[in-house]
């Protein structure tokens, strides 16, 4: 049990940390390109919009992660 409880914690903290560049492959960009616009110029548009579905399906996937951690260790409380 112990060891199961284990892997859901590191599978969740892992997927929570994103990186620049993993959120700009996650849009469909490269990192140099969100890089750009983290530092030196405003976003397009495409980009922006690429960006807030990439993170609506990072945040589904973290609410899965939650549920499973929740699961692993026997709390029901949601």
């Amino acid at each position: 049990m112990t060891q199961f409880i284990t892997q859901r914690f590191r599978t969740a903290l892992r997927f929570a940390s994103a990186s620049i560049g993993q959120l700009a492959k996650e849009s469909g960009y490269a990192h140099v390109t969100f890089d750009k616009y983290l530092n030196e110029r405003p976003p397009t548009k495409p980009a922006a919009l690429a960006l807030a579905k990439a993170l609506e399906l990072r945040a589904a996937k973290l609410m899965e992660h939650a549920s499973r951690l929740r699961e692993a260790v026997g709390d029901q409380s949601n």
